[in-house]
């Protein structure tokens, strides 16, 4: 019964833990991310709205205003290329686990392990 279990814990838990690991790692990675770029964002609002307030007309603030919002939108366009792209990174990540835990279960003989248990 023993080495069912053990079999079972290799083939099913082992590759089950590993993708929920990977989960996790992948969720905060993103999670990080987007903290750190909120609160670069609240800053930056911050900032750009102290300058807004000290420009002497309207076409400075009109320049200072494209110029925030351009930076904003790479900002915006980096953090979700990076997102992606970690997602991509764990995408590949999980099908290697998958592939190993069905490569090792195509290679071992399950009724030769029950039967070699009972």
């Amino acid at each position: 019964m023993s080495r069912i279990n053990e079999t079972l814990r290799r083939r099913v838990v082992g590759p089950i833990t590993n993708l929920l690991l990977l989960n996790v790692e992948t969720t905060a990675a993103i999670l990080l991310r987007q903290g750190t770029a909120l609160t670069e964002a609240i800053t930056q609002g911050v900032d750009q709205a102290r300058q807004l307030a000290e420009t002497d007309g309207f076409q400075d603030a009109v320049r200072s205003q494209k110029k925030y919002l351009q930076k904003v939108a790479e900002q915006l366009t980096d953090a979700g290329r990076d997102n992606i792209q970690t997602i991509r990174d764990s995408g590949e990540r999980a099908r290697d686990v998958v592939r190993a835990a069905f490569s090792a279960q195509s290679e071992e003989q399950p009724a030769e392990d029950i039967a070699a248990a009972a």
